[in-house]
């Protein structure tokens, strides 16, 4: 399996102990990247649960000063040593905290990339964000969509997912903080959802896909080695990725832009 993925004439790595089920998101992620890149230009950002960095440092190409954050110290020691660029630092901070360390109104884009999904209080998230935004400052959030992800009163396949939103939750949820929110959906080839459905169990029933949570963790990585197995290598390319405006229910997940008055 290929260490780094190329992208516009950048190399990024591969974070560790990635499976071909895991490039896939890292794809994803990496689409979602550089759809944000356009939104940072010359900006001062914070990249709040930046995991491995590769996202920030996609954003520094472009923005004037980005600090990743992560609470994992791991993560956060492997993106340090990974990608270094004068504009680009990473830290270890809660989400949920950020005021306690930086002042009021501290940058113009705050960016919750694939974040809130795993916060007990996304609340205090949101609150906190808005905090150290500047006035006309940008909070941007990505989410998946549990329309395409789950049947109706299963709980979310990764076990590290509090919650899930459709695009009326996600709408409900972050127009209570914000007055002016925009959302746009990624979305793929046919050959991209052929993929979601294997990592989603494929053609197991309903029934079953809802006890996947209960199932025991042996039995899960089982059935996990047996998806990987069956996905081609290089399979999915960045291209296979389109982002359109709106929160669409066929959408993989979603971007929503909030604007701080």
């Amino acid at each position: 399996m290929e260490k780094f993925v190329e992208f516009e004439g950048v190399k990024y790595e591969i974070p560790p102990a990635t499976t071909q089920k895991r490039i896939i998101l890292f794809l994803r992620h990496l689409a979602d990247y550089k759809f944000i890149s356009e939104y940072v230009n010359n900006l001062e950002v914070l990249d709040v649960g930046c995991g491995y960095g590769y996202g920030s440092f996609l954003l520094s190409l472009k923005a004037k000063k980005i600090l990743g954050a992560d609470l994992a110290e791991l993560q956060i020691e492997q993106a340090k040593k990974t990608y270094k660029k004068d504009n680009l630092d990473f830290l270890v901070l809660d989400a949920t905290q950020l005021e306690k360390n930086f002042p009021p109104e501290s940058f113009d884009v705050v960016i919750g990339m694939q974040l809130i999904e795993h916060l007990e209080l996304p609340e205090k998230f949101i609150e906190s964000a808005k905090k150290v935004l500047k006035k006309n400052g940008l909070l941007i959030v990505t989410t998946p969509n549990k329309l395409v992800r789950m049947v109706e009163g299963q709980k979310p396949w990764n076990s590290d997912h509090i919650r899930e939103y459709d695009p009326s939750s996600l709408e409900k949820f972050l127009g209570g903080y914000f007055k002016n929110v925009e959302f746009y959906s990624l979305l793929g080839s046919e050959k991209v959802y052929e993929l979601e459905k294997k990592l989603r169990g494929g053609n197991i029933s309903p029934k079953l896909k809802a006890l996947w949570r209960y199932t025991p963790e042996f039995i899960r990585q089982g059935v996990r080695k047996g998806i990987d197995s069956k996905l081609e290598e290089d399979e999915v390319k960045l291209d296979d990725y389109e982002i359109v405006k709106g929160a669409q229910d066929k959408g993989l997940g979603f971007f929503a832009f909030c604007r701080k008055n």
